[in-house]
């Protein structure tokens, strides 16, 4: 047990190496960001993360994301994973973003994947 442990720890770490590295390229080629509003505030969360988050992590499992230049950063946790009536999959998810100088934002959302890949709904 102790084995495998330390082999899921290892491969978290390169996981999450990769995941700035990616997120790091993403940003270097202008790539979209989602933006979901919160009341008068607006989150800006690189898409690249919530595809990543959404494809990959388990419910519960939070994947932490930060774009230096902006100053802002934030994290999207999986909450549940169900189908729809249509048999397509969808997601709940918590997102939180923290910008320098303003409280974090937290807010519920959800998506269902679709062929070009996860949509934000509502």
């Amino acid at each position: 047990m102790i084995v495998r442990r330390a082999a899921t720890s290892t491969g978290a770490v390169i996981f999450i190496c990769a995941f700035f590295v990616s997120i790091s390229l993403a940003q270097s080629l202008n790539e979209t960001v989602a933006q979901v509003s919160l009341q008068s505030d607006r989150m800006v969360i690189p898409d690249s993360v919530i595809q990543l988050a959404l494809e990959t992590s388990k419910s519960g499992v939070t994947t932490h994301w930060r774009i230096v230049r902006a100053a802002v950063s934030g994290e999207i946790t999986p909450i549940r994973t169900f189908r729809r009536r249509d048999n397509s999959f969808c997601r709940d998810y918590r997102v939180m973003v923290e910008t320098q100088g303003v409280p974090a934002v937290t807010r519920v959302e959800r998506a269902c994947r679709t062929a070009s890949g996860w949509v934000a709904e509502g």
